[in-house]
């Protein structure tokens, strides 16, 4: 792994595979906390590297002081679970088997509009974390050969040279459990150094696609998103007829209270992927702070139809239904989601704050009121109910003095 100030979670990191294999190599690119000291402790190798800002750069230098047969990439804030250890030392211990392997990456998340979002379901009782999890896929496992080394400053990955080598590819059903998300401060300060370094990228490929992909996607990470609209464009621009480019343009509108642009954009998502579920709540949020609740509600309907348990339309929907002055059809939908451990307090709360920015105090009022009355409330309800009253009472005054 390649490292840098990660002594929050780097001891965890390594005792989590300690146990499965024969050396551990830590590249570090300027820590000044205790990053390397807990590694070493650990009996890790650790080795300095001048950070060039190439992230292929580093890895591949880790991957020359690496002896084993095989090599296993980590970030230093992901694990990987114990109890699948006998597996992975399975997988490598055969022959005539693929030369790389791709794993499934747990991004652990409290963000309830995450594209893919999955519900910790209990099954790696000890490894999961936040609300749930959205997944990401690149090869982790592959053997030890000059051939296949890492490309790309940034996002990089090794499938390529895989290939080129004439290698096959297979995939491992371990997971990986990555828990840098939910590390605000983190978040930002990667996401910004990510940002800076997917700039450089674009200035020297141009209008790139993959380029422009992954600045926006940034762009968006960091709430940039006047910016990100302006980079979806442009991707949308050279390739008309990519769905998640439309669904994450219309998820930055809805961040810039731009509702009927969302709309329109959620909604080509879907005619583009029918079965697109996020860009589906994205359109179901568009059209509850534009009034259209029955409109939201036959979209989530929809949704839950093919996806029973879907959480994040359940919470949309439960919302609507709230809006809409189906209270037993709502209170249903939240103790379903209270039961896999869903707080559906802050997604009330957020949708709250938004019926207010669109001006619309009384469904606002409506909505925290019955949060309320189902005491799915945060530490901030109280005071975004007084705020409402105000905007609310404030706007029957000025007319009636009229």
């Amino acid at each position: 792994m390649i490292v840098k100030n990660e002594e929050q979670y780097i001891g965890k990191c390594l005792m989590s595979v300690k146990p499965v294999v024969d050396e551990m190599i830590v590249v570090d690119t300027g820590s000044i906390d205790n990053t390397k000291d807990i590694a070493r402790a650990l009996g890790a190798k650790v080795y300095d590297f001048k950070w060039s800002g190439d992230f292929s750069e580093a890895r591949n230098y880790s991957l020359s002081k690496a002896s084993g047969d095989w090599i296993l990439a980590l970030d230093a804030d992901e694990v990987i679970s114990s109890s699948d250890h006998a597996l992975l030392s399975e997988i490598m211990k055969k022959s005539n088997l693929p030369s790389a392997y791709t794993f499934v990456t747990r991004n652990y998340t409290n963000k309830t509009g995450s594209q893919g979002l999955s519900v910790n379901d209990g099954k790696y009782l000890r490894e999961e974390a936040g609300i749930g999890w959205d997944p990401s896929s690149k090869a982790r496992l592959f053997i030890n050969d000059q051939r296949i080394r890492f490309e790309n400053r940034v996002h990089e990955f090794v499938e390529k040279t895989v290939e080129k080598a004439g290698m096959a590819i297979g995939s491992c059903s371990i997971p990986i459990h990555h828990y840098g998300g939910l590390d605000v401060k983190k978040v930002s300060a990667k996401g910004e150094a990510y940002y800076q370094l997917g700039r450089e990228k674009l200035m020297e490929k141009g209008d790139n696609l993959k380029a422009l992909y992954e600045l926006a996607v940034q762009a968006s990470e960091l709430k940039k998103y006047e910016e990100a609209v302006e980079l979806w464009q442009k991707v949308i621009h050279l390739d008309p007829n990519e769905p998640p480019a439309y669904f994450n343009l219309g998820f930055a509108y809805l961040e810039l209270g731009k509702y009927e642009e969302s709309v329109m954009a959620s909604k080509k998502a879907v005619e583009l992927s029918p079965y697109f579920k996020e860009a589906a709540i994205n359109y179901s949020h568009g059209e509850l702070y534009l009034g259209g609740i029955k409109k939201a509600i036959n979209v989530l309907e929809a949704v839950l139809r093919d996806n029973p348990e879907f959480p994040s339309a359940m919470a949309t929907l439960s919302a609507a239904y709230l809006l809409a002055k189906k209270k037993s059809e709502a209170h249903e939908l939240i103790q379903k989601l209270r039961k896999k451990n869903f707080d559906c307090a802050p997604f009330l709360h957020e949708i709250s704050k938004n019926l207010i920015s669109s001006g619309k105090y009384e469904q606002a009022l409506s909505l925290l009121e019955a949060a309320v009355e189902s005491k799915n409330i945060t530490k901030e309800t109280r005071s975004l109910v007084e705020k409402c009253y105000q905007a609310f009472t404030g706007s029957e005054l000025a007319l009636h003095c009229e």
